[in-house]
């Protein structure tokens, strides 16, 4: 959870405590916003796709609604291109397979190349 007020921004966890606090300007707060309002944009394009090519739209495809919006900002704006997050995608479900219930997720050496 987000919370602005006099040129501070305080995040807390679900459980409603205090994580950090941050100093912001007016410039920072309006940059947050415009990102938030393009991904929504994104997002809800995704959706209107999806939902046009067959998806019931009852919720359970929401998270892949969303990231398929945020591989699409990564890509228009040139951060990386479709194959490397196709390759870092197989990457972190090679990490996840290969590790034990209950340990963190790591990607090995070559993996993590993936991303540079």
């Amino acid at each position: 959870m987000v919370e602005a007020e006099m040129g501070f921004v305080m995040l807390y966890d679900q459980q409603g405590r205090q994580l950090e606090m941050r100093a912001v300007t007016h410039d920072d707060l309006l940059q947050k916003v415009a990102y938030y309002e393009t991904m929504t944009e994104v997002a809800n394009d995704a959706i209107r796709r999806a939902q046009a090519a067959g998806d019931p739209d009852h919720g359970d495809t929401y998270y892949r609604h969303w990231l398929d919006a945020l591989e699409t900002l990564v890509i228009s704006r040139g951060l990386a291109d479709a194959d490397r997050l196709h390759a870092l995608e197989h990457a972190w479900e090679a990490a996840a397979e290969r590790t034990s219930h209950g340990q963190p997720i790591e990607l090995s050496n070559a993996e993590k190349a993936l991303a540079d």
